[in-house]
């Protein structure tokens, strides 16, 4: 496994590189593979366990490469705080609606009795 140099990359840098797996920066590496013609991100991280795991991020030619970057700041910061950094990935295959959200703040601000009168809660609930 050959490592690039940590820094900034630009997209025509990383299609310049040979095959093998390349660091980004920490936990963000490139895969390239046949001379060339594949070139896939991957998040690689230890699992609880302490097993290394790499969660897939995408191919270098339909990504562009700042927003792997910020993906994968996110996928370090919930590896920081819940210890899985497919904690992220869970959340995003079941994400929460702006009208399911509105729903129950609407439900909390009714419970804590906010409203002046019931006609104030109906004419939230338009959603």
């Amino acid at each position: 496994m050959s490592h690039a140099k940590i820094g900034r990359f630009s997209k025509k840098q990383i299609f310049e590189l040979p095959d093998g797996t390349h660091r980004l920066e920490p936990h963000l590496y490139v895969r390239v593979r046949g001379n060339g013609r594949y070139r896939n991100y991957f998040f690689r991280y230890l699992d609880p366990k302490g097993r290394v795991c790499d969660l897939a991020l995408g191919s270098a030619s339909k990504k562009p490469l700042s927003e792997v970057k910020q993906f994968a700041f996110l996928l370090k910061t919930s590896l920081q705080f819940s210890g899985k950094a497919s904690a992220l990935m869970e959340a995003k295959q079941h994400p929460v609606l702006f009208k399911d959200y509105a729903r129950r703040v609407i439900e909390i601000l009714a419970s804590v009795r906010l409203w002046k009168n019931p006609a104030q809660k109906q004419s939230w609930a338009i959603l």
